[in-house]
Formats: structure tokens, sequence, C-alpha cells
């Protein structure tokens, strides 16, 4: 088939894992300057729609009964002689700069046609046509099965990693991401006034929970009734200074709504992300507190135990008592020297104290122990690396590669090691990894661009400062390089 043919396209479909067209369907793609922006599949027998994002998009896979009117009228052009008429290609130059690929197979007979910005009245039409039904669609996202936070990529990868339930009747779900990772995660109980903090996807430990301050639940619970938030678009993408997107998802009596913003503009929604942030740093806090209390209560009773000492050196690490969680690191080393956990903290803590050589000494001895984790050994070859020992270090990247192939920091610290030292050719095939696991995370693809620019590959480097920009569009580096590349073409 044609999409088959077209390189663009069909990358996009498989990427999307997108079938051969069937029988009765039709398929339409939106191509502005060779990215798939959008694409649409229609079943003209059923009457449903399926919208397809593009790459610059992090929602996923959307389906729904089509609008009968303008199902009606699609089937009608389709039909029609003026659209018969038209031949496959056409290449007329118009202001909107997207090239346009339909492709339909009614009762048997394929056709496909390929259009850059169309001068003619019915493929206008049909295009208008196409969009107004992917409207339909999203992004008014309430699916009657799915719900936007297990749609969107990079959020639902998330909740499954720190399993989170879908949303429940008065409740609301706030993430913030940066670079391809959400930093941070809050869920409060608009009922019960409850907040649970979730951490960053590579932070050790679990999540926080506890009663929201009164005031900023109050201020937080008008603001999200208010006019202006409900009048907020689901999807913006104003771009701001904050280098960061923002997805929020309210259930207020069973009334499911969600807002996924760039860097936003809107001061209502500043208002609403600044007062769960300060509810989420309460509950961490509080958590954290509450911990080392408990740690501290059991170890004053059992003050034999290895476990304890290793608890409550966690609960002050990440309160930033490195000095004291040291001491209680070292003791639980002492009763217990074969626990591979408390001495990667103590390491750890080390490192954090800036003591680099007797953090690698306690990293090294933790990998002697069972069970071996390719976080150790990332970790020792952070030590290693920070320590100037840099071949030692990749050595290690290497090994936390091969025993967890979707161990992204190791892929990334592999790839940053190679590039700093000269090596754009060898640091190419860790960025393209990382991208295949984290497709959103946008300074590999700047770093990928770098590295390919290095190497002479151009075009594709270009490619990749683009996707940059697509993911975060205030990365003035990325938009520099892209100029300077595009000027010298």
């Amino acid at each position: 088939m044609a999409s088959q043919a077209v390189p663009r396209i069909l990358s996009h479909a498989n990427q999307l894992g997108m079938e051969p067209l069937n029988l009765n369907h039709v398929r339409f793609f939106v191509q502005p300057k060779g990215f798939v922006d959008w694409a649409v599949d229609v079943d003209l027998a059923m009457g449903t729609i399926t919208r397809y994002p593009g790459r610059r998009e992090k929602t996923g896979v959307c389906k729904r009964a089509a609008d009968p009117e303008n199902f009606a009228s699609l089937k009608r052009l389709l039909t029609s002689d003026a659209f018969r008429a038209l031949p496959a290609e056409g290449s007329n130059q118009g202001v909107d700069g997207c090239s346009y690929f339909i492709e339909v197979n009614t009762d048997g007979i394929y056709s496909w046609k390929c259009y850059w910005s169309p001068d003619e009245q019915v493929f206008h039409e049909i295009r208008d046509v196409f969009k107004a039904l992917s409207q339909d669609v999203f992004p008014r996202v309430k699916p009657t099965s799915i719900m936007a936070s297990e749609a969107v990529p990079w959020i639902a990868s998330y909740a499954k990693h720190r399993g989170m339930a879908p949303l429940e009747p008065n409740h609301v779900r706030f993430f913030l991401e940066s670079l391809g990772f959400v930093e941070w995660a809050v869920h409060i109980d608009l009922a019960a006034g409850r907040v649970t903090q979730y951490p960053s996807a590579h932070v050790r430990g679990g999540d926080h929970q506890a009663a929201a301050d009164s005031e900023k639940f109050t201020r937080l619970c008008g603001l999200l009734r208010s006019d202006r938030f409900k009048e907020l678009p689901a999807e913006s993408s104003n771009e701001g200074i904050g280098g960061c997107s923002y997805f929020i998802e309210v259930d207020i009596g069973g009334i499911y709504s969600w807002k996924c913003h760039w860097s936003p503009g809107d001061q209502v929604f500043l208002d609403i992300a600044k007062l769960l942030e300060c509810l989420s740093r309460d509950a961490e806090t509080i958590g954290l507190r509450d911990a080392e209390t408990k740690n501290r209560d059991s170890l004053t009773k059992t003050r034999g135990w290895s476990l304890n000492h290793w608890c409550l050196g966690d609960s002050l690490q990440k309160q930033g008592k490195f000095a004291e969680a040291i001491k209680h690191y070292e003791q639980a080393v002492g009763l217990e020297p074969k626990d591979c956990y408390a001495r990667a903290s103590l390491a750890s803590a080390l490192m954090q104290q800036g003591k680099v050589q007797e953090a690698i000494e306690h990293f090294v001895q933790a990998l002697t122990l069972p069970p071996k984790q390719p976080y150790a050994l990332y970790n020792l070859g952070c030590a290693l690396e920070r320590a100037g020992r840099v071949q030692e270090a990749e050595e290690q990247y290497e090994q936390a590669f091969c025993m967890d192939p979707e161990f992204v920091e190791a892929h990334i610290s592999s790839g940053n090691g190679l590039l700093r030292q000269g090596k754009p050719q060898e640091a190419i095939p860790y960025y393209e990894q990382t991208l295949q696991i984290k497709p959103y995370y946008t300074q590999i693809h700047f770093n990928l661009g770098r590295a390919l620019e290095q190497v002479g590959r151009v075009p594709e480097a270009i490619e990749q400062y683009e996707q940059a920009l697509s993911c975060r569009p205030d990365l003035v580096r990325a938009r520099n390089a892209l100029t300077r590349l595009r000027a010298a073409q």
C-alpha cells in the first residue's frame, strides 16, 4: 500500500502499531516539515474514528464514535466524482506548509491521494472534515474506557511504576514533567483532605501521606471549582521559562476533566500548580519527619538490629542530614557486614558529602555481596567518573547496561562520557537506545543531535534538534543549533 511505501508515514505507522488499511476504512495523515503531526483512521462501516498522535504529542491513541454529521459529510465527499477525479499526487504550494495523505479502501477498491498544501476545493473540504472528526476525539478526552492519565505515555509509565490506581471520584492528581521524566506527582483526596506525595521515578523510596494544610486545601478547592479553571483548554503549548509540562486530572462529583499545559501562562493554572507543589512538599516533610521519629523509637527498643540503623540512616539522608545518616549506616554495616544495601547506602551518603574515594571503596565492597544490582554498578561508575577515572566508569556503566538493557541512566552516562572524550560515533548508539526507552527525553534528543552533527550527519542532527524543541520549546541551545545548521544549508 502507498502508506507503507512513504518513509515518514511508514515510520510513524510502525511506531504506533498501525496495521495495513482494512476494508471500508479511510486513513488521513497531516505531515508538516517532514513529521506526521497527527493521523486518523475512520471505519466507514462502523462509524468509529481512531486518532493517532504525532511525534510532538504526549497523548495516546484515542477511539470513539464519529460525530454523525461530520461522518456523513466525509462519506459523501469520498464517494464524490470530484474526489475520484483528483490525480494521485499534487504539488501545489499553499500557505500552511503541510502535505496531506489520504488512503481509502471502499468495497475492496483501494486508492490514495498525496497533496502538498492542496488548492482543490474537494480536498480542502475533506481536510476540514477530518480535522473536525479529530477534534471530536481529542483533546476532549473523556474516554469511555480509559482515563487521560492512562493514555499519556510518560504519565502512564510513571503511574504503573508507582502503582497508582485510576483516579477516583472527588480526587485530583498532578504531575510535573521535565526533560521526559516525571519529577514528582501529588494525589489529593478532596473529600478527606489527604495528600499523597509521589517522588521522582528515579528516586528510591516510597510515597508520603499527610493531612492537607487547611488554608491551602480550601484555596485549592476554590480554584478547581472556579470558572477560570473550567474554561481553560485541555491543552496549551504556551512557551514559558519553566521548561516543564504540567498535567492535572480532576474528578469532582463524578465529572472527570484534565488539563495538560506546557510552561503555562494562565495565572489560574500557575496558582493551582504552586498550591499543589506546596501541599506535596508539606506531605514529604511530614512523612520524612514521621519516619525519622518512628525509626528512632524502633532503635531505642532494639539497638542490635542493623535494619533499624539502616532505616534511620535512610530517613536522615533524605532530609539532608548526611553526617548523622553516615553514622547509622556505619553501625548497620558493623552489625551486618554482608548487607549490600546498607553498604551501598553508606557509599551514597559519603558521595553526597564529597568523600568520593571512601564512597568508591564501599561501592566496590557492596558489589561483592549478593544481590548484585545495576544501580550499584551505575553509582560506582558515577563515583569513578567524579574521581577522574573515566575508563573505569565506562566499564561499570557497560556492566549495568548488560544487566538491565532498559536501565536508561547507564545508556546516558555511557553516551555522555564518550561525547566528552570526543567519540561521537561511539556515543550515538547509546543515545538511540535511550530514546527507544524514553522517547520524550529532551536532553538526549539534543545530545544525539550534537553527536550526529559532529560526525557530519547534518539532516539527522536537524531532526533531533527539532525533536528536542518539540518536547521543550524554550531549550535555547537546541534552537541556536537548529538556526546555525539551517543557515549553513
